[in-house]
């Protein structure tokens, strides 16, 4: 791992373990925003899992959108801002 990769994630690690919410707190029915921060557009199954991505130690969330389409952003890409879940 690169010292820049280092980096970014101890940046990440700080600004979701700030004393707000993370993923570890994420509960089913919680509105998410999408990236284009347009009015929150899906709500979380429940469902978790590890993100697999090389020395990432975030949660993949499951987010059903509106549309039906269901995906998994990881906790890491995420931010807990005013009661809602935010894709960065």
């Amino acid at each position: 791992m690169t010292q820049a990769q280092k980096k970014a994630i101890s940046r990440l690690w700080e600004r979701s373990h700030d004393g707000t919410k993370d993923a570890g707190m994420m509960h089913k029915g919680e509105r998410v925003c999408a990236r284009d921060k347009r009015t929150p557009t899906g709500t979380t199954t429940g469902s978790t899992h590890h993100c697999q991505l090389a020395g990432c130690i975030g949660t993949r969330i499951a987010v059903k959108w509106d549309d039906g389409k269901v995906t998994f952003p990881c906790s890491r890409g995420m931010e807990w801002v005013n009661h809602i879940w935010r894709i960065l």
